[in-house]
């Protein structure tokens, strides 16, 4: 049986994940709430980490936790900026850190990014999602040859983050996507699933996108 962290279950990937997790049956899913676990905080903030690192150590770690908040470059407030990048990117060097003893011999951990590139009034949320697979690089090389870490770009996927896109942009991508359509959550869930709990641990430090396809 495998103890498995999974942080951001509120959300809507998220909480298809914990929904697949369920599913395959025989193993233990730590889901801290949001207001228990929000990455958000500063450094300095009180994260009671002894409490979520109690039911360790964990076998599989999945960080879904993330945010944004859009607006032209023109326009952001640093504090926009700030928020955001705190949240997906600096949130996850912080948990990351944390976990340090923590995890099981072996262990894998599975980041939640994004494909996203040339979406108008995302540049912080891409931005973010970007230095992620820059941070799997070095931690990849950091953990091994014990832990794997991997991030999952999705693509546009049918959520109510892509449904608040302008129609002229989401029908671009589907016009650049050869599967003609938006990915599903399941389709997303299911890949985070196979990294966390089954995929060789030779399989370390990739950035590996469910995306239709898609390119500009």
């Amino acid at each position: 049986m495998a103890t498995i962290l999974l942080l951001g279950a509120s959300g809507f990937l998220g909480n298809a994940i914990k929904n697949v997790l369920t599913l395959h049956g025989g193993h233990m899913v730590i889901s801290p709430t949001h207001s228990g676990m929000d990455l958000q905080v500063g450094a300095d903030a009180e994260i009671d980490w002894a409490d979520i690192f109690s039911n360790g150590p964990f076998n599989a770690v999945i960080n879904c936790v993330g945010s944004h908040d859009d607006a032209l470059v023109s326009k952001m407030v640093d504090a926009q900026w700030n928020r955001v990048i705190d949240t997906n990117l600096t949130g996850t060097f912080r948990l990351i850190r944390a976990l340090d003893g923590h995890l099981a011999t072996p262990a894998r951990i599975v980041l939640l990014g994004s494909a996203a590139r040339g979406v108008p009034r995302a540049a912080n949320y891409v931005a973010s999602k970007a230095g992620l697979v820059g941070l799997v690089g070095s931690l990849a090389a950091e953990m091994a040859p014990n832990v794997a870490i991997n991030v999952v770009n999705p693509g546009f996927i049918d959520s109510p983050m892509v449904d608040a896109l302008p129609e002229h942009v989401t029908a671009k991508v589907l016009s650049n996507t050869p599967m003609r359509r938006l990915g599903t959550a399941a389709e997303v869930a299911a890949l985070v699933t196979w990294l966390a709990l089954d995929a060789p641990l030779f399989l370390t430090g990739q950035a590996i996108n469910i995306d239709g396809g898609w390119k500009l």
